[in-house]
């Protein structure tokens, strides 16, 4: 009886911790899908500040748009708008990589350590695209105050 008891007790506790497991998967899902669309959305309006012609600039180049070459706020400008581009785009690729390949080894797995491994593989990955994420958004914030200048 102790041992039945043991048993069920065992049980009823993996239980547990794959439906806690699961819960973290979700909101990781969810995580990297918001992520996923921001930084889309964001390289966007990136490409859209590139090829904007600046209406308020009176020495604008009719070819295309900018200020002269020599213009060191273009050139900051230019530069972290193509920052944020490169880093939205990985912030892209790391997002798309985690829902595809994280799922897959979630749901196929079939016991708790493939769970318990796609989740902590998951947790480790966000920290990474968090980080670049909110370099992309610093970058994106520093390009408006570039062409403010």
């Amino acid at each position: 009886m102790l041992r039945a008891d043991r048993a069920h007790l065992e049980a009823r506790m993996r239980q547990l911790a794959v439906s806690i497991r699961d819960k973290e998967f979700t909101v990781f899902n969810q995580n990297f899908q918001v992520m996923g669309r921001l930084s889309a959305f964001l390289v966007g309006q990136g490409f859209a500040l590139l090829y904007m012609k600046a209406q308020y600039i009176e020495d604008v180049n009719p070819n295309n748009g900018f200020r002269d070459y020599d213009s060191l706020p273009e050139i900051f400008f230019n530069s972290f708008v193509c920052i944020s581009i490169g880093l939205n785009v990985l912030v892209m690729v790391i997002t798309s990589w985690c829902l595809v390949f994280g799922s897959d080894l979630g749901i196929r797995g079939g016991n708790f350590e493939s769970m318990k491994r796609s989740v902590d593989g998951l947790y480790q990955e966000r920290k990474h695209a968090v980080r670049l994420f909110l370099c992309g958004i610093g970058s994106f914030i520093i390009s408006g105050v570039m062409l403010a200048w």
